[in-house]
């Protein structure tokens, strides 16, 4: 497989309806494999949600104190 590179400055963040911001960097034409970056702003919560037949795997790089 070759190395795809994706410059974070052509990402797309869409508002979802779980109150965070995401931009998919990757999907896979299968649909099982997505690679994502969501924001969370400080003080927000998001929304429960479940995805049917997907794992989600979360990578927190900055953590805010309030």
């Amino acid at each position: 497989m070759k190395p795809l590179i994706i410059k974070a400055s052509s990402l797309n963040l869409v508002h979802t309806p779980e109150r965070c911001f995401v931009a998919e960097n990757y999907g896979s034409s299968d649909g099982r494999v997505s690679i994502a970056v969501a924001i969370v702003k400080p003080g927000v919560t998001t929304v429960a949600h479940h995805l049917e037949g997907i794992e989600e795997i979360y990578i927190i790089t900055k953590v805010a104190v309030l």
